[in-house]
């Protein structure tokens, strides 16, 4: 790995943290890059084509060690400012998602009473009543606040594409096992 080409700071830390761990160098480095691509996603957005909706940057970063080289240490290490900040924006959002949970509820309860009261009425319902306030109702519970989640170590395909739903494109899968990285 070029760690020279890397700005001072990086290359530095990239060193210090080799000797330390008593890894090579380019373990670091490359790691390092997947937390920092970790940490931009979604910070800025490229046209691919002209008529194409914008894209959030990503990287994809994989890299292999034996067994038994410290590989966790250096996650484990490298992830510590990602999991503070995880913590962080989980504290800041949870009286929103709490929020959103009592507002779901209520939501529901209204659509039940709303179809119960629609469907045993005798009399006439103003013309669109009904379907603005089932609209009304609907989007209401469809609406989802979640806490920022912002690495996982591990799940499903189709785990991991609900999450990156719920997360607006933002996830990390973090691990030192490679079979860990998707579950069947």
């Amino acid at each position: 790995f070029p760690t020279a080409e890397l700005p001072s700071p990086l290359a530095d830390f990239v060193g210090a943290a080799a000797k330390a761990r008593q890894v090579p160098e380019d373990y670091v480095a490359t790691s390092l890059l997947g937390v920092l691509g970790l940490a931009s996603q979604d910070s800025h957005r490229v046209y691919l084509k002209e008529d194409w909706s914008p894209e959030g940057l990503n990287l994809y970063v994989m890299t292999g060690m034996e067994s038994g080289t410290n590989k966790s240490s250096v996650l484990d290490m490298l992830m510590v400012p990602v999991r503070e900040y995880e913590t962080q924006l989980r504290i800041e959002h949870q009286e929103a998602v709490n929020q959103d949970k009592v507002e779901r509820m209520e939501a529901e309860g209204a659509k039940s009473n709303a179809e119960r009261a629609f469907k045993n009425t005798k009399c006439d319902v103003p013309e669109g009543s009904r379907e603005r306030a089932m609209q009304a109702v609907e989007r209401l519970s469809r609406k989802r606040v979640c806490l920022p989640e912002l690495i996982t170590n591990y799940a499903t395909p189709e785990a991991i594409g609900e999450m990156l739903h719920q997360q607006g494109g933002r996830l990390g899968v973090v691990t030192s096992e490679g079979d860990e990285v998707i579950s069947y």
